[in-house]
């Protein structure tokens, strides 16, 4: 799970969302309305929805090209609901919720690593026991 979690007001340009991911070295902002997270703007909501179809970043709302809702799973699930759980949605990343706080976040590419670790790790142990 990364832990590094970006946030910007529903009403940012999706210029201040794109500022916001290069400053912090991510690819998805969540989007706050009221408090609430509201929903996520990835690298390719911005190429996509905006970008792409010729639309000012400077005037365009992270709202209006964000992906809702947010697809979440409580940090107490099992990694073999999370991954069902991508697999089933078809996305790349799962917001990590904890007392109704948005913790963390979890990637198809990090749960992939991690299950390679698990598995050269007991191929290891195997091979030299």
């Amino acid at each position: 799970m990364d832990s590094k979690i970006v946030t910007v007001d529903a009403d940012a340009t999706v210029a201040q969302a794109l500022k916001a991911m290069l400053q912090n070295d991510v690819w998805s902002v969540i989007v706050m309305e009221k408090g609430i997270p509201a929903g996520v703007v990835v690298e390719h909501d911005v190429l996509q929805r905006c970008v792409g179809k010729g639309l000012d970043p400077n005037r365009v709302k992270a709202k209006d090209i964000m992906s809702s809702p947010l697809l979440q799973i409580d940090a107490e699930a099992p990694i073999g609901e999370a991954m069902k759980k991508l697999e089933e949605e078809s996305v790349k990343r799962l917001y990590i919720v904890q007392n109704g706080k948005v913790v963390g976040r979890l990637t198809e590419k990090s749960v992939l690593e991690g299950a390679l670790n698990l598995m050269m790790t007991l191929s290891a142990v195997t091979s030299s026991a």
